[in-house]
């Protein structure tokens, strides 16, 4: 959809076979087999923004990833990370039972999307790469 905009896009996929699909669909757009825990930076350069939807929630090392997202952000580039969201009630009987401190709340850092927010069906968070 970015690229019928007239954005430049690159998709980066562990699957062979979802590459070649998506290929096959978009034409147009960059589509590489790879890791986000392989260097990609060599291979995809960096970007004014990043995106990345219901793939963190999967991996076993998501610090990794997020170190590979930051290599593919340029400075002052925004990044989007978004994950499934299951947990509103569960959260909430622990903060009113006065067991959820705020400074290990996530919940400043992230937007819940795709339903009323009792239900929300995802988590995005949102942020800027400093420039230094």
């Amino acid at each position: 959809m970015l690229a019928a905009f007239g954005y430049e896009v690159s998709g980066i996929d562990i699957s062979a076979s979802g590459i070649a699909q998506a290929r096959a669909a978009f034409p147009h757009v960059s589509f590489h087999v790879g890791s986000v825990y392989d260097d990609l930076l060599p291979v995809l350069g960096t970007f004014d923004v990043v995106i990345s939807l219901e793939v963190i929630e999967h991996l076993y090392a998501p610090r990794d990833f997020i170190r590979t997202f930051d290599t593919l952000l340029r400075p002052s580039g925004t990044g989007l990370i978004s994950t499934p969201y299951h947990g509103y009630f569960k959260n909430l009987a622990i903060a009113l039972a006065g067991r959820f401190d705020a400074h290990f709340s996530p919940q400043p850092a992230f937007l819940r999307v795709g339903r009323v927010p009792p239900i929300a069906m995802s988590m995005v968070a949102l942020f800027e790469k400093p420039n230094p």
